[in-house]
């Protein structure tokens, strides 16, 4: 009897995808392919098909699929279980549970493309369209996530569709039917009743894209309904502003002019969201999930901003300055000084060498914003959270007595003895105290930028409160753009970090490694690896390093002198908000503790 697992590896998956799902693919060499969107997950530039070992992998945070046509076949939906699969595709007569899994660690199997299989797969393709009404996957497939089809009661009857108010749509066919003898009613007309802006779409579809990405939408069912949507519009009395996002088509073009000059008439601000290259607005958020949330973001700037004049502001912005600026602070009182008070909404870049200090000293940062019940998540890219956890634990141990205290190496190590589990017992509470508003992500399965604003802006619509937030560090950050050089990337990086922390109101801490020239002498923004975009974008950029004391002390400890701690500068070679200068410390590293000197004796700030 054959491993069955052998069998649905050997089952050609590039050729099973393309039959089975309305995917697009591009080849990215002889061995990789790329699959747009993952039949998985819906995403775009995530999914990849390695045509040497017939399996797959998705690489989005929302996504766990991996694997060979089997676990393909069961994150989608097609197979309920892996007899399923197999009885669907062919593969088993003599089914054996007990070999047969799914299993993601995949070996290279010799690949082959006899009749059984090739049957196989041509038989579930023609099976597809009964399979796929059966599950919700129709909607994936379509850009929706899970929480927009159960708030809305999306639901597949047959090979029916079921959307709001009513509306059947047959998948095979792609007609739409009203429910019978009814008009089918405006969807979220309640929005009508809101400020701010609403985006108007032909279907449902489209208006629930929008909604995923947090925006306000309605759907008149058809551009045949303008009029009666005109009509809406003087009932409600709306104070919204109306923004037409209908087809990029003759009809699209001609409705958003009617609906132009209805809103012009009853006086409602009326904008225009162009769909461009695609056909509609669900089209784009299948076909580009990226491009389409980067458009809305930039759309809905740009018409806050032509919407609002600010004389009408004015009076706002003079009540604020009757109240001191609020400042976070970093835990240092000469540093809050240099920096104007503390940290604000904006962009502050650390860059230092090697072994200079960096993640330790920005970790104590954080523990002092943890303190003051403002949540901080930490992206490390470089850094465990067992490493992260036992660096801050030797601070504490540190600061609680410096004679008898834990390193992290030490922490690490474990097998501690008794004396010195009675210090760890001592600091816990304190531990359970300081951080329980510290969240730390590893960043394991998504690198790029987009994955951080993505949980970062999570974060803020499930707890109610804007996070801090800390990317260690810059340079190992990712893109899913192959072709884009590393300096393009950290442009990137850098001016989607200044956009998160404008929408979250809150400080974004980017540490990043300094480039060779700056090794010697930090004192300026070349020291900083790719540092244009570090210079234009960072609103604060320091660099932490060893002074010339601390040189000597290094020195010495190289020689075997004790030397339990390493004068330290940071420099803060640029500074939108205060002034420039250096604040200088003593950076004891076997306790992760960094100590401000005295302002009187070595703090320097110009």
């Amino acid at each position: 009897m054959s491993n069955l697992n052998d069998d649905f590896k050997r089952v050609d998956l590039l050729q099973y995808v393309e039959l089975n799902f309305p995917c697009k693919t591009v080849k990215l060499n002889d061995k990789e392919t790329r699959v747009n969107p993952c039949p998985a997950c819906g995403h775009n530039d995530c999914c990849t098909v390695y045509t040497d070992t017939n399996t797959f992998n998705c690489f989005s945070g929302a996504c766990t699929a991996a694997g060979t046509v089997c676990d393909l076949m069961l994150a989608t939906g097609q197979a309920s279980s892996v007899k399923d699969a197999a009885d669907k595709l062919g593969l088993n007569a003599d089914y054996n549970d007990s070999k047969a899994s799914p299993s993601n660690n995949i070996d290279n199997p010799e690949t082959t493309s006899g009749n059984k299989l090739t049957d196989a797969i041509k038989r579930a393709a023609t099976n597809h369209a009964d399979r796929i009404a059966k599950r919700e996957s129709y909607f994936l497939n379509r850009g929706l996530k899970a929480d927009i089809i159960t708030k809305y009661g999306l639901k597949i009857d047959g090979d029916k569709a079921l959307l709001p108010g009513g509306i059947v749509k047959n998948i095979d066919t792609g007609d739409y039917m009203n429910p019978a003898g009814q008009t089918p009613p405006t969807l979220n007309a309640e929005h009508l009743q809101s400020t701010g802006v609403v985006y108007v779409g032909e279907g449902a579809f489209d208006a629930l894209s929008l909604e995923q990405l947090g925006q306000k939408a309605i759907s008149i069912n058809s551009v045949s309904n303008v009029a009666k949507f005109i009509e809406q519009l003087k009932e409600s009395k709306t104070t919204c502003t109306i923004v037409s996002a209908f087809d990029n088509d003759d009809a699209g073009q001609k409705a958003t002019e009617k609906l132009r000059d209805g809103c012009k008439a009853l006086k409602i601000p009326f904008d225009v969201f162009k769909v461009h290259k695609y056909k509609d607005v669900n089209e784009w958020l299948v076909s580009d999930l990226k491009e389409f949330e980067a458009a809305v973001a930039r759309f809905n700037v740009s018409i806050n901003a032509i919407n609002i004049n600010r004389a009408d502001c004015f009076d706002t912005f003079l009540a604020t300055r009757k109240t001191p600026r609020s400042y976070i602070s970093t835990g240092w009182g000469e540093l809050d000084r240099a920096l104007g008070g503390g940290l604000v909404a904006d962009t502050y870049c650390i860059g230092g060498t090697p072994g200079a200090g960096k993640s330790a000293f920005v970790l104590q940062i954080c523990q002092a914003i943890s303190k003051t019940e403002i949540p901080v998540l930490y992206f490390s890219l470089e850094l465990s959270e067992d490493e992260i956890d036992a660096r801050n634990t030797s601070r504490l141990t540190y600061m609680n007595d410096s004679a008898s205290f834990l390193s992290a190496l030490k922490i690490n190590m474990g097998n501690l003895d008794d004396d010195q589990w009675k210090i760890l017992d001592g600091v816990t509470p304190e531990y359970k105290a300081t951080f329980k508003n510290f969240h730390i992500d590893t960043c394991k399965r998504d690198r790029t930028v987009s994955y951080i604003a993505e949980t970062a802006t999570r974060h803020k619509t499930v707890s109610g409160q804007s996070p801090a937030v800390v990317v260690d560090y810059l340079q190992i950050l990712q893109t899913s753009n192959n072709r884009q050089t590393d300096k393009q990337t950290i442009d990137d990086a850098i001016t989607e970090l200044k956009r998160l922390s404008n929408s979250l109101n809150m400080p974004v801490i980017i540490i990043s490694s300094l480039n060779r020239a700056g090794y010697d002498k930090g004192d300026s923004m070349a020291s900083f690896k790719e540092s244009g975009s570090i210079e234009y974008s960072a609103a604060v950029a320091m660099n932490i390093m060893p002074s010339k004391k601390g040189k000597d002390q290094l020195e010495l400890r190289r020689n075997g002198e004790p030397t339990p701690s390493i004068e330290t500068e940071l420099q803060i070679v640029k500074n939108r908000h205060y002034i420039t200068g250096t604040v200088t410390f003593d950076f004891f590293g076997a306790g992760n503790y960094f100590k401000e000197q005295s302002l009187h004796d070595k703090m320097r700030c110009k």
